[in-house]
């Protein structure tokens, strides 16, 4: 979502093949976090095309310092999660509705869950 040389354009949480910006409305941005809207209303806001809008710097800043209380935390371990993420998290639910992996769950060579005991039941 970043563009050298500053933000530019929209984008669509659902419409994101046509809408690929740097802009994010509040309701996406919301949606991408999984927070009420209310959450968002703290931050600096601009207006492009008639819609109310958050740069994808501002978002990213701001859920990295834990000013927005998400479920979805920066950091998991050691490791730093991106924004970029989140998006390809929730831009995957839409488009496959019903899957529940996670995607921090451990899988083995094949991609499968593995299972508790270490044993994968695609090795059988």
């Amino acid at each position: 979502m970043t563009w050298l040389g500053g933000s530019q354009g929209l984008f669509a949480l659902h419409d994101s093949d046509r809408h690929c910006g740097s802009y994010v409305s509040i309701e996406d941005a919301a949606e991408i976090l999984g927070v009420p809207r209310c959450r968002l209303d703290g931050l600096p806001r601009e207006e492009k095309d008639g819609t109310e809008v958050l740069s994808e710097a501002v978002l990213r800043r701001e859920w990295l310092s834990l000013s927005i209380a998400s479920p979805h935390l920066p950091t998991i371990g050691g490791a730093r999660r991106s924004l970029d993420e989140l998006i390809v998290m929730r831009l995957a639910q839409i488009a496959l509705p019903g899957r529940s992996d996670h995607p921090s769950r451990s899988r083995n060579r094949q991609g499968h869950p593995a299972e508790a005991d270490g044993v994968s039941s695609a090795q059988g």
